[in-house]
């Protein structure tokens, strides 16, 4: 439906980020382009130098997923910038648009919708990933580069960056998605459903964005286990699992019904029940060498080769402790994880 809700660009006013005081509608739908839907959405402030710019996803009249720029000197007045888009059409609508830096290179974030899947990828209903981009704000040009997926999980959707005060920056994102399938049943007869992935820091190798776990996380750390063991078994519940992996020839982790496998280059993530409807994503790589796994009560997070793939996924398994079994590795380190503390 193109003709949708009015969707207004709303500025909150608040001290403290608990109490709004103020609210001032900074663009309509009478503000877009005239070429565009009213399936305009997510706005993202940034500041280059001494200008502000607002990036926003938005739909064609066509259906072709966008996204526009606007800019502003004071953050009130906004006036129009332009439009990105790609040569080929990927999707009918881009939301959580973002644009960043990472060192040199800059990375415009966004989730497309109506992707249609080739093999493995682009298997989720709606995508997460990036183009790598070069953008001129002063001679309003751009240029993109091939579409990447970020995640290759179940669960992972409208992803979020912020530049911490040590100058990282740090991607947060909804570990979820709309109109999925599959289900978080065990959870909603609880009264909730989704959560968040964990923060975790963006690097650059090439064109290509690399994910890294925060390494503050190793101060929930407690009761490590190394094994150099070609087969290991043990039993646990909230943990964090590193393992190098020397040859990576019939390489496979077992939790319960969860399988993850590598084979002909192929690395699958496997779920049977406890994946509530979930079934299998996979991802090319080259070479396995690393999996760093973070699990917790019905979430698992995955990242490969220090952040070269990551896959994100919610699961369900019937018991609190699970069974881990890890064949044919190099070495694996286990830690159970404490509970984060504010």
């Amino acid at each position: 439906m193109l003709n949708g809700r009015e969707r207004n660009v709303i500025e909150v006013i608040s001290e403290d980020g608990f109490n709004y005081e103020k609210k001032n509608i900074l663009l309509k739908n009478s503000d877009y382009p005239q070429n565009m839907s009213t399936h305009v959405r997510d706005p993202k402030v940034f500041k280059v130098e001494d200008e502000y710019f607002m990036i926003l996803g938005a739909r064609t009249k066509e259906d072709i997923g966008c996204a526009i720029l606007y800019k502003s000197l004071d953050l009130k007045k906004w006036e129009y910038f332009f439009e990105i888009h790609s040569e080929k059409k990927y999707g009918y609508m881009w939301e959580c648009c973002d644009l960043i830096k990472i060192e040199d290179n800059c990375f415009l974030i966004c989730c497309p919708q109506g992707v249609e899947q080739e093999g493995i990828n682009f298997a989720n209903i709606y995508q997460i990933g990036y183009f790598p981009i070069d953008i001129s704000f002063k001679e309003k040009t751009y240029s993109l580069g091939e579409f990447i997926e970020l995640d290759r999980g179940f669960d992972i959707y409208a992803p979020q960056t912020f530049i911490d005060n040590k100058g990282r920056n740090i991607l947060i994102a909804w570990m979820g998605i709309p109109d999925a399938t599959y289900t978080n049943n065990k959870t909603i007869k609880n009264g909730w459903q989704h959560a968040l992935s964990m923060p975790r820091a963006l690097k650059r190798k090439g064109n290509k964005i690399l994910q890294e776990p925060l390494v503050e996380f190793e101060n929930l750390r407690k009761n490590k286990i190394s094994s150099t063991d070609n087969h290991i078994n043990f039993l646990a519940s909230t943990f964090e699992m590193i393992i190098d992996i020397e040859n990576s020839e019939n390489f496979l982790v077992k939790m319960e019904d969860v399988k993850l496998s590598y084979d002909n280059n192929i690395f699958s993530l496997e779920m049977q029940e406890s994946g509530e409807g979930r079934d299998k994503r996979s991802v090319y790589l080259e070479e396995l060498k690393k999996l760093h796994i973070f699990v917790d009560t019905s979430s698992i997070e995955i990242f490969i080769n220090d952040g070269e793939e990551v896959f994100i996924s919610r699961f369900y398994p019937n018991k609190t402790k699970i069974n881990i079994e890890v064949f044919n590795h190099g070495s694996c380190s286990y830690y159970d994880l404490d509970e984060f503390k504010y």
